[in-house]
């Protein structure tokens, strides 16, 4: 994305100009809309997956990150890095239905459909905002580790898990009672993490070493490190379902 593009997954596929910083990405549950911020615009530009055209560009806040689209497909949740805000968008007209403050320079965003919240990671405050999404309001600020990148959640459980860049490590929060339970250490400055989609495991993306390392998200423990080559950068959704 360092070059304004953005590939579809496949080798034949086309590479679509996008804007000057495209950085977070975000499909609708359909499959037929992608989102995709655009640092350096402010924007988020609205590809159409069937012709792989940008279709629009919807306003944000200044240097838009990660992205977040509700199940239910009505809601886009934007986090504004550079405006410690979020902005929530009405898909149906595009039109933004709150801008919210949270913590200092929020990063990555994701949502829990079933109690209708969204977790925000704010990178310099080192802490994680909870926001309701009927009310629009920030219903808790959770202390993680030293700067936080993305946010996994388990709904079984209700708990939280959050790289912490600086600290090499991820905080998990149960978020019943707003404690954290443990702070595991993975490896070299952890970036992405996602849940899979059977349920038992989060894998984690360390950039420093280039390895992915899964956690067992009942037990805690962390299993040997997935060589993934140099450099290796995880944001947003990166485990394909079978």
């Amino acid at each position: 994305f360092r070059s304004g593009k953005a590939r579809l997954a496949s080798p034949s596929a086309p590479t679509v100009p996008v804007g000057e910083g495209p950085l977070g990405i975000a499909i609708s549950p359909d499959d037929r809309q992608v989102f995709i911020s655009d640092w350096y615009s402010h924007q988020v530009a609205v590809l159409d997956a069937a012709t792989a055209e940008i279709r629009e560009h919807i306003p944000v806040g200044n240097s838009p990150a990660g992205l977040a689209v509700t199940p239910d497909g009505k809601r886009l949740v934007v986090a504004n890095r550079d405006d410690n805000t979020i902005t929530i968008v009405n898909l149906a007209d595009r039109a933004a239905l709150a801008t919210i403050t949270v913590g200092t320079a929020p990063f990555g965003v994701t949502v829990d459909a079933g109690r209708k919240r969204a977790f925000i990671a704010n990178v310099q405050s080192s802490d994680v905002s909870v926001v309701d999404l009927d009310t629009f309001k920030v219903t808790a600020t959770l202390p993680v580790g030293s700067f936080p990148y993305a946010i996994a959640h388990v709904p079984e459980s209700d708990r939280l898990f959050v790289t912490n860049q600086h600290d090499n490590s991820v905080s998990v929060i149960d978020l019943p009672t707003g404690k954290t339970l443990e702070t595991v250490t993975v490896g070299d400055y952890p970036e992405g993490i996602m849940l899979h989609p059977d349920g038992r495991h989060v894998y984690v993306v360390s950039w420093f070493n280039g390895e992915v390392y899964p956690i067992d998200v009942v037990t805690l423990a962390v299993g040997s490190g997935i060589k993934s080559g140099n450099g290796s950068r995880g944001f947003g959704d990166f485990i394909a379902p079978r």
